[in-house]
């Protein structure tokens, strides 16, 4: 089934930004008076059927849809009517036995709407299944979520757009939120789908993990990585030297460190061979998961001040510290390392959940293929 490569509620989770928000902020204006359009291409459902979407075999329907962004963002819906209803009129006002004099009641413009919908219309669409989708499967697995737990997704939003300057300085959180007209009731309706998929991920990273999210799921560790290539099943004579050659060297590192000759960020800072080199080998915080398996196995079983011994993975071969264990960080560290692994893990999860909900977008599998791009050279 063919899906959007990011889907709405997921870009929720994944982006910094106020979902709606942002899609009422760009939405198309109406079509100026005199302008040439052209009529979309239809993509509506098949003839008959008033049923745009289902999830867990609920149906949802064209008033479903036009009442859900009407709630929403009535802006958008506005944007809609105009891009749907403009082509109508100018087709009727430049017909050959035009009297110059168009009339169109709501339930022809709505009807237009319903046979040559916007293609964005079915990323609200999706935005709506997933919405249903989520809060089902949260129902499903016993996740109640709190105010508390919506309003730290609200923050974390908020203060992701003031670094990032979507929120001018000078400007309080509570006066960029109204000036879009943000409610406390609003961002409930907005954020409490995010907070329950957010939940969802959480216990399934559990679930991977095999037991709850807790402190000793956090690190901040660095490293010193000699590369040496995968050997693969029949490695030949040469690649067992070049492998034998790269262990050799990271155990002579390791020997000038735990001598006390060379502290570990000297050593990382005079051998090490990719970007950490430069922070003394210092890779951040980061949570069980985040790492190649067998670097992951071995740097949270490593005691914080000693030096592994050297850990072979893909990349070649690492020396390991610890640096700073998970009850040593702080909440903020802790929080980030999570969103980062929860992102690594959205996309198929998200995959899959559709997959149980049987989510189908009747508007997103009748938009017509891209097209193919042709090889210039």
């Amino acid at each position: 089934m063919k899906r959007f490569p990011l889907p709405a509620l997921t870009a929720a989770v994944v982006c910094l930004s106020l979902p709606l928000v942002a899609a009422a902020q760009n939405a198309a204006p109406p079509t100026a008076p005199g302008t040439a359009v052209t009529s979309p291409t239809k993509v509506a459902p098949p003839s008959g059927t008033d049923v745009v979407g289902s999830v867990y075999d609920t149906k949802v329907t064209w008033d479903d849809l036009f009442a859900y962004i009407q709630r929403t963002n009535p802006s958008e819906f506005d944007a809609f009517i105009s891009q749907t209803v403009g082509p109508y009129v100018s087709g009727q006002l430049l017909a050959p036995n035009a009297t110059g004099t168009v009339t169109i009641t709501k339930d022809e413009a709505f009807q237009q709407l319903r046979s040559n919908p916007p293609p964005a219309m079915s990323e609200v669409l999706e935005s709506l299944l997933e919405r249903d989708m989520v809060k089902t499967a949260a129902q499903k697995a016993n996740i109640t979520i709190t105010p508390a737990q919506v309003q730290e997704i609200v923050s974390e939003r908020l203060a992701a757009m003031r670094k990032g300057g979507q929120i001018p300085p000078g400007v309080t959180n509570e006066q960029f939120l109204a000036q879009r007209h943000l409610s406390e009731a609003k961002l409930e309706s907005l954020f409490k789908p995010v907070a329950e998929l957010t939940a969802l991920l959480d216990q399934h990273i559990a679930q991977l993990q095999g037991h709850p999210i807790g402190d000793s799921d956090f690190l901040q560790a660095s490293h010193i990585l000699i590369p040496a290539a995968p050997l693969g099943p029949n490695p030949t004579a040469a690649a067992k030297q070049k492998d034998a050659e790269a262990l050799t060297k990271i155990k002579a590192i390791r020997q000038e460190i735990v001598s006390g000759k060379m502290t570990f960020a000297a050593a990382a800072a005079k051998y090490g061979t990719d970007s950490t080199k430069t922070q003394g080998g210092d890779l951040g915080v980061f949570m069980r998961g985040m790492m190649t398996p067998s670097f992951d196995k071995a740097v949270f079983a490593l005691k914080k001040g000693v030096v592994s011994e050297p850990v072979r993975s893909h990349y070649g071969y690492h020396l390991i510290l610890v640096t700073k264990l998970g009850n040593e960080l702080t909440h903020d560290q802790r929080t980030t390392a999570l969103r980062q692994r929860e992102n690594m893990i959205i996309g198929q999860f998200n995959e899959e959940l559709q997959k149980q909900a049987k989510l189908v977008n009747n508007l997103q599998k009748n938009l017509p293929a891209p097209p193919v791009q042709q090889d210039s050279n």
